[in-house]
């Protein structure tokens, strides 16, 4: 199943407040403190940022708030151009992959820098190590390459992103180990959402092109050709993603989430209800 889940663990979700929790540990302080100059020395970004305590919020060139990230959580927060809350991504340190309830067969473990940007993920296959991956950001914090290796060092795979209007992905486009270009994504978007995404081969010829609908604030279904997607909420949660293909559902994934609204199991079922899959995240 192709999902909206990212490397990120990208969720689509409705508002919810990013103000800190009060009474923070003076250790915690110290903490946000010493981040702080941190970001100072590295952001030279010419009224284009704000930090405010754990925060750093980033603004468009017409001003308006369009990505925070919180340096102690590693949470990110993307708003469209009305300045709705539109994206969460959450970063964990591990994740683990299991087939339904047996025992895990994948792990990676994640790193990050001080800014709480990703910097690079290990992957271990039953407990050898197989690949992985480094990532590599611009002055404005945004993902700008992956670059994939496998267990001997060897590149295989290069993803280079480009933006327009600031923090929305224009393309992404991917190479194989001899920089041969392979595939083009390219980005639609209506007021800072995305509408469609169009794949291309490495000749330009069209692959395949997911379109999103929206109901309210939130994507309610990604479709592309007779195979369509569609995620359900409980509250500002998305709780299942169904995946239809012809009208007829072949799988859905259920989401499990801890105190702080973050993901930390995702299970996917064959439309029998026979679970298949078991992601966990540990942050």
């Amino acid at each position: 199943m192709r999902w909206i889940v990212s490397v990120f663990l990208l969720v689509m979700t409705g508002c919810m407040s990013l103000t800190p929790e009060r009474g923070e540990k003076d250790e915690t302080k110290k903490r946000i403190e010493t981040q702080q100059v941190e970001m100072d020395k590295k952001l030279k970004l010419d009224n284009s940022y704000k930090i405010d305590g754990r925060y750093i919020y980033f603004y468009s060139p017409q001003k308006k708030l369009v990505k925070n990230i919180d340096v102690l959580t590693r949470n990110e927060f993307y708003f469209d151009e009305d300045e709705r809350l539109i994206e969460k991504r959450y970063h964990p340190k591990r994740e683990v992959k299991s087939l339904g309830r047996g025992m895990a067969f994948q792990e990676n473990e994640n790193y990050y820098n001080t800014l709480a940007l990703l910097t690079r993920s290990e992957v271990w296959m039953y407990g050898i190590y197989n690949n992985s991956v480094t990532y590599t950001y611009d002055k404005l914090l945004r993902l700008t390459e992956e670059v994939y290796r496998d267990a001997k060092d060897k590149v295989y795979t290069i993803k280079k992103y480009s933006y327009k209007d600031s923090f929305y992905i224009d393309k992404v486009s991917t190479y194989d180990g001899n920089n041969k270009l392979v595939e083009v994504e390219e980005y639609s978007y209506n007021r800072g959402r995305i509408t469609k995404v169009v794949y291309r081969d490495g000749n330009g010829k069209v692959k395949r092109q997911e379109k999103y609908t929206y109901q309210g604030d939130r994507v309610a279904e990604k479709s592309y050709g007779t195979t369509v997607e569609k995620y359900i909420y409980e509250g500002d949660l998305l709780v299942k993603m169904e995946e239809y293909e012809n009208q007829v559902l072949k799988a859905y994934d259920e989401l499990t989430y801890d105190k702080s609204g973050r993901v930390v199991k995702r299970d996917t079922f064959t439309s029998e209800g026979v679970l298949t899959m078991r992601n966990e995240y540990r942050y």
